[in-house]
Formats: structure tokens, C-alpha cells, sequence
């Protein structure tokens, strides 16, 4: 029997950590810290702040409530076992969730994600597994199911640590992979796809000024080129007139 959506508790849930990211924000630039929080960086925490977050692949942020472990598969139960009794979550949960993925295991990549725990009404960063479960929702008296995700995190239930709710979105495995090799010397996979990310629109942005800036150069002035622009067309293959002049 499929579980039921527990709207109320679904939205309750969506404005708490609404309310935690807002204030989590404010006291980032306010350079204030609380106990028993920690948060990733300015750009990784605005990102995860969003309402909305278009698709990136397959990348999108969620918030996700925990499955009960007695609905949580076998394999889950045996990966809890593997750990050491004295790993504290969430220190530990980095080495011992990547290392499930890229060792056996094997836990498939797609099913790890990063983001914050919600605790005592405080952000904590962590990786934790998602799962799906058909959940069936009333929609103007016609029941329909369709998958909800679900938040495994075996090392806190190990802890007796139990979140509210989670938020996160799920990396390429080659994020995982390059954290986990380069311990230490690598970003947080969170925050190295965020600054991965930040690059590739800060080049796309430029791109698209050299392209307004090149359209206005021909429209207007094709024979007073400046060179910077005359490099761009010529990487872009783009036309430049054979006899224009610079205007450097």
C-alpha cells in the first residue's frame, strides 16, 4: 500500500526551512554563527535558498522529508552496519557516503545528495542518500500516485540524530570522485559544482556581451574594429571586413 501526502506537514515543512535559509542569510552577512550550525559558502547557500531552481541536467534542489527506517531497503540496513560506532555525523558522513558510492557497495551515484539537514531548528551541511516511494495524492477527490523522494541517512540514525527535513540537490559522480581522491586539497562537492557552475555563466555572460558588442560593430562602424573585438570574431569565425582598421 503506497504511503499518502501529508500536505500539511509537506508545506509546514517548505516554509521552516524557507524561514531557516532566510535567516541563515541574513546572519551570514551579518557574520553572526549559532551552535550547532554550519553552512556552506555565500554563492552554495543562495543557490540552495531559491524557490525555484531550473533544471540543470537533472540538478535540482528539493526538500525532502526522511523515510522511517522501517521502510528503508535491505541495503541500507547492511551499509549502517559497515560503520564505526564512534563516527560522528555529520563529520564523517562525507568520507563514509562517498566512499559507498565509488567503493563496494556501490550505492549508485545519483541516489547521493548534498545540501542541509534541518536539526533543532538549525541548517546543517551534510550528504544523505535519497530514495523514492509512491505517495498517493488526492487531486480534487481522485487518488494519484507518483514518486516523492525520501531521505536516507544512515550515520545520524546511527547518532540517534533524527532531522526534520532535508534539502540538497544530487552531482555528477565526478564531483564525488574528485572530493573523495583529493581530500582536503578539493572543494566540497556542493560547493565546487556552485563555483564550477558560477564560471560557466560568468564565461557565457561575456560571450554574449563580445556577440551584442560585434552586432553593433557591424551594424554601425564595420571599418573601426577595436582589436579585442577583431580576436573575438576571429576565434568565433565570425566576419570581420578584410580592410577594416583598429581602433586601438
Amino acid at each position: 500500500m503506497n504511503k499518502k501526502h501529508n500536505k500539511e506537514l509537506d508545506d509546514a515543512m517548505h516554509k521552516k526551512v524557507h524561514s531557516l535559509m532566510e535567516s541563515a542569510t541574513q546572519r551570514m552577512f551579518g557574520q553572526e554563527e549559532h551552535e550547532g550550525e554550519s553552512l556552506y559558502d555565500v554563492s552554495t547557500h543562495i543557490f540552495l535558498q531559491k524557490e525555484t531552481v531550473p533544471l540543470v541536467g537533472k540538478l535540482q534542489r528539493e526538500v525532502m522529508l526522511p523515510l522511517p527506517k522501517d521502510d528503508w531497503p535491505d541495503k541500507f540496513i547492511e551499509v549502517k552496519k559497515n560503520y564505526d560506532s564512534n563516527m560522528k555525523w555529520p563529520q564523517y558522513a562525507m568520507y563514509n557516503y562517498s566512499n559507498d558510492v565509488l567503493m563496494p557497495p556501490f550505492i549508485p551515484s545519483s541516489l547521493l545528495h548534498f545540501g542541509y539537514a534541518v536539526v533543532n531548528d538549525l541548517l546543517v551541511s551534510c550528504p544523505f542518500f535519497v530514495v523514492f516511494e509512491m505517495v498517493d495524492h488526492d487531486v480534487e477527490g481522485e487518488i494519484i500516485a507518483w514518486p516523492e523522494s525520501f531521505v536516507i541517512d544512515p550515520l545520524a540514525e546511527m547518532n540517534d540524530i533524527h532531522p526534520e527535513a532535508y534539502i540538497g540537490i544530487r552531482l555528477e559522480y565526478n564531483f564525488i570522485a574528485n572530493w573523495f581522491m583529493n581530500r582536503g586539497k578539493y572543494l566540497n562537492p556542493l560547493d565546487a559544482y556552485i563555483s564550477q557552475k558560477s564560471e560557466e555563466e560568468n564565461r557565457e555572460r561575456l560571450h554574449d556581451a563580445y556577440m551584442e558588442a560585434y552586432t553593433l560593430q557591424m551594424a554601425h562602424e564595420p571599418e573601426w574594429f577595436p582589436k579585442g573585438l577583431i580576436d573575438f570574431a576571429n576565434k568565433e569565425r565570425l566576419y570581420v571586413p578584410p580592410d577594416q582598421k583598429s581602433s586601438n
